[in-house]
């Protein structure tokens, strides 16, 4: 089944949407998820709530509409939003030190 899949002539915000939320199997959710709880956290403390799902729907938007208009394969998932709070994290503790248990 294709549903869930965004390509350059289903371009739209809701396919965008529903693409966002769909993912190809539970290894792919369980890493977005596990990233998002992850980085997510420390850059909702920085940025806010809303702010934070504000980055993460328009990264998710821009990742899956550029990669729709640019290449003939079908995406899906939310790997571009959380790829755009990476960034956040990234650009806001680059120099941090963290420690893990």
């Amino acid at each position: 089944s294709t549903e869930g899949f965004v390509t350059s002539q289903s371009l739209n915000f809701f396919s965008l949407l529903q693409s966002t939320f769909t993912h190809a199997d539970y290894l792919h959710l369980f890493s977005n998820m596990l990233l998002l709880v992850l980085l997510g956290m420390w850059v909702e403390q920085r940025m806010g709530g809303v702010q934070t799902l504000l980055l993460f729907g328009l990264g998710s938007f821009a990742g899956l509409g550029l990669f729709a208009l640019t290449s003939p394969q079908p995406v899906l998932g939310a790997s571009a939003g959380v790829s755009a709070i990476q960034g956040a994290f990234f650009a806001f503790f680059f120099r941090a030190e963290m420690v893990f248990l």
